[in-house]
C-alpha cells in the first residue's frame, strides 16, 4: 500500500510553524501545532514526536477508579446515617443498595446511549435527544449537583479543621479565618490542574481517608450504649425503624446525594486510557461495589450509635456523647482531621465538573460545546478565572449555612434524582425508541385487533413513555443527520487523490490492533510475532492516521469555510483499539 497523504475540506493539513496570537477569553482557542512525521530515504519510516504540553494526560483503570469513587463517596459518606435515621433503618439499607445497583445501570445505559448516536457527553446526549432543552437540563443539573458538593465540603472543613487546633465551636470568626486560609493554601493550586487525571494520585489520598473516617465511625460509635439504652435488643430497635414514611424521600435524596456520580462519569471516563466499554466496565464496578460497602458500615454503625440523636455528619454526634473513653475521643479527633483533609482532596474534583459546565455555557466553538475542557482550558488564565470564581461562589454560602444535613438533602433531591434516575431513563427511551415501540405495539397488537388499546397500556403509563420514545428518536435521527451534513470531512487519501477503499480502511484498522498487541507483548517480556508482508506499513499507516485524526482534534478540525475552527470525526480508528 503506497503511503497516505492527508487532505480536507475546510482548509489545509495541520502544519507546524509558530503559534497564532491569543484568541479572545470566550472565543475558541487558536491551535499550535508540536509533530512531526518523517519519512527516511531507504523507505524505513520514523514518527518523531515533538515536546507536547497540550498532551492531554490520561488514567489507568485504577487511577479512574479511584477519581469515580472519589466523587461517590466524597462529602456524602458522613451523610449516611442520617439518610438511615430519615428513611428508617431497615428502608435505608435496602436504599443504600437499591441506590447502587441503579447507580451502576444508569451509568452503562447513559454510556451505550451516547456510544450508539456517537456523542461525547451526557449533555449532548440530552441534546440530540430532547434539543436544547434537554441540554440545558442536564447541564443545570449537573451545575447544581457539584455546586452542593462544593459547598458541603467546605461547611466540613469548617467544622473539622478549627477543632484540631483548639477552636470551639461557637467561635465563628476564628473557624471562618481558618477555612479561608486553608482552603486558598491547598484547594484552589489543585483546581487549578486542568486534566482530570492529575487528580489520580490526590483522589486515592482521598479514599483512604474516607476509609479511615469508616472504621473509626465502626469501631467507636456507642453502638452498645444505644442497644442498652432501647432494652438489650438489636431486633427491637429494628423493629420500631422499619421505614419512615413521612421523612423517607430525605433519606432518598441524601443517598442518592452521596451516590450519584453521572455529573462527572463522562469526565472520569475520557480520562481513561483507551476507554473501551470493557475498561469502563471495571472501572464503574470497582468503584460503585466499594462505595456500597463502605455506605453500609458507615449507616448501619453510625445510625446504631446514636439512633435519632443522629446528625447530617456523623462526627457532629461524636461532640455530643462525653462517656466515650480517651482512646475513642482521640479517634474522632483524628477522624475529624481526616475527613477535613480528604475535603481538601475531594472540592477540586467537584470544582472541574462546574468549570466543565460553565466551558460548555458560557464558551464559544464547537469543541466548548462539545464539552472538550482539556482544549478550552489550555490557557492558563480561563482556569484561574473560572477555578477562582467558582470558589468564591462556593465559600460565601459554606461561611453563612450551618446545617450540612439540608445542604445534602437539597442537592440530592433536586440534582441527583434528575441525573441518576430520570435523566437516563429518558434518554435510554429515546435511544432505542424505534425498538420500544416496535414491541409496544406488538404487545398491543396481540391483545387487540381493533385498533384499541387494553387497560394496562394506560395504567402503566404507556402513552407518556411511547410519546417521549417518538419524540427522542425522531429528535437523535434529524440531529445525526444534520450533523453528518454540516461537519466537514477529513478523508485519508492516498498517492494521486484516490479515496481509500472499505477493505484498506479494513486493513489499517488490523495494523492498528496488531501494533497494539505487539506493544503489549514486549511490554510484558514477550517476543512479537515476525511482521507479515506489507505489515509493516500499514502499522505506519495506522500511526499517520491517528497522528492526524488527534491533531485534528486538538486543532478543533481543519477549518469549515468561515474559518471557524469544527471537530472532525475521527475516520477509521476510534473505537478499534484496546
Amino acid at each position: 500500500m503506497p503511503p497516505l497523504k492527508f487532505v480536507s475540506s475546510g482548509g489545509a493539513p495541520p502544519s507546524g510553524g509558530d503559534a497564532a496570537p491569543k484568541s479572545p477569553f470566550f472565543a475558541p482557542r487558536t491551535p499550535t501545532v508540536r509533530r512531526t512525521i518523517a519519512q527516511s530515504p531507504g523507505g524505513t519510516v520514523t514518527v518523531r514526536p515533538l515536546v507536547d504540553d497540550d498532551e492531554e494526560h490520561k488514567s489507568s483503570i485504577f487511577g479512574a477508579a479511584t477519581n469515580l469513587l472519589n466523587a461517590i463517596v466524597g462529602s456524602g459518606i458522613v451523610g449516611i446515617p442520617f439518610a438511615l435515621r430519615e428513611s428508617g433503618l431497615v428502608a435505608g439499607v435496602v436504599l443504600i443498595v437499591f441506590v447502587s445497583f441503579v447507580t451502576a445501570k444508569s451509568l452503562k445505559t447513559v454510556h451505550a446511549g451516547a456510544a450508539r448516536v456517537g456523542v461525547p457527553t451526557y449533555e449532548t446526549l440530552a441534546e440530540a435527544a430532547f434539543g436544547r432543552t434537554g441540554f440545558v437540563f442536564i447541564l443545570v443539573n449537573m451545575f447544581i449537583m457539584a455546586y452542593g458538593a462544593m459547598v458541603s465540603y467546605l461547611m466540613i472543613i469548617r467544622d473539622t479543621i478549627p477543632v484540631l487546633f483548639g477552636v470551639g465551636p461557637d467561635d465563628v470568626f476564628i473557624r471562618n479565618v481558618i477555612l479561608v486560609g486553608t482552603t486558598v493554601l491547598l484547594i484552589l493550586p489543585i483546581s487549578m490542574k486542568r486534566d482530570m487525571a492529575d487528580l489520580a494520585f490526590t483522589s486515592l489520598l482521598s479514599v483512604i481517608g474516607d476509609l479511615l473516617v469508616v472504621a473509626v465511625v465502626a469501631i467507636y460509635a456507642p453502638v452498645g450504649a444505644s442497644v442498652a439504652a432501647q432494652g438489650g435488643s438489636v431486633v427491637g430497635i429494628i423493629r420500631g425503624s422499619v421505614i419512615k414514611p413521612k421523612t423517607i424521600f430525605v433519606g432518598l435524596g441524601v443517598l442518592s446525594f452521596a451516590f450519584v456520580c453521572q455529573h462527572s462519569a463522562f469526565i472520569v471516563a475520557s480520562s481513561l486510557e483507551r476507554p473501551t466499554a470493557r475498561r469502563w466496565g471495571h472501572v464503574t464496578h470497582l468503584a460503585l461495589t466499594l462505595a456500597g460497602l463502605v455506605s453500609l458500615v458507615c449507616g448501619c454503625f453510625g445510625y446504631l450509635g446514636f439512633l435519632d440523636q443522629t446528625e447530617g455528619d456523623i462526627l457532629n454526634s461524636f461532640l455530643h456523647y462525653d462517656t466515650q473513653a480517651r482512646a475513642g475521643r482521640i479517634a474522632v479527633a483524628w477522624a475529624r482531621g481526616i475527613l477535613g483533609f480528604t475535603m481538601f482532596v475531594t472540592y477540586p474534583l467537584e470544582s472541574f465538573v462546574a468549570r466543565h459546565v460553565c466551558v460548555t455555557l458560557l464558551f464559544e466553538g464547537r469543541r466548548a460545546h462539545a464539552g472538550d475542557d482539556h482544549a478550552v482550558l489550555g490557557r492558563l488564565d480561563r482556569r484561574r478565572t473560572l477555578t477562582l470564581a467558582l470558589y468564591v461562589a462556593s465559600l460565601v454560602p459554606a461561611l453563612l449555612l450551618e446545617d450540612l444535613g439540608s445542604v445534602l438533602a437539597i442537592s440530592g433531591s433536586i440534582s441527583a434524582s434528575s441525573l441518576a434516575y430520570f435523566g437516563p431513563g429518558m434518554l435510554h427511551l429515546a435511544v432505542y425508541g424505534t425498538e420500544f415501540l416496535e414491541r409496544v405495539n406488538g404487545m398491543v397488537g396481540h391483545q387487540k385487533t381493533d385498533g384499541s388499546k387494553p387497560l394496562w397500556y394506560y395504567i402503566c403509563g404507556f402513552p407518556i413513555w411511547c410519546h417521549i420514545a417518538a419524540t427522542g428518536s425522531a429528535n437523535i435521527a434529524a440531529y445525526t443527520k444534520e450533523n453528518a451534513a454540516q461537519e466537514p470531512q477529513a478523508t485519508p487519501q492516498l498517492d494521486g487523490g484516490r479515496l481509500l477503499n472499505p477493505q484498506e480502511r479494513q486493513a489499517i484498522k488490523q495494523a492498528a490492533r496488531m501494533s497494539y498487541l505487539r506493544e503489549e507483548r514486549s511490554r510484558h517480556g514477550d517476543t512479537p510475532p515476525p511482521f507479515r508482508p506489507g505489515e509493516r506499513q500499514r502499522i505506519f499507516d495506522a500511526h499517520n492516521v491517528r497522528r492526524y485524526d488527534e491533531e485534528a482534534g486538538r486543532r478543533g478540525g481543519a477549518g469549515g469555510p468561515s474559518g471557524t475552527p469544527v471537530i472532525l470525526p475521527s475516520p477509521l480508528l476510534r473505537g478499534n483499539r484496546g
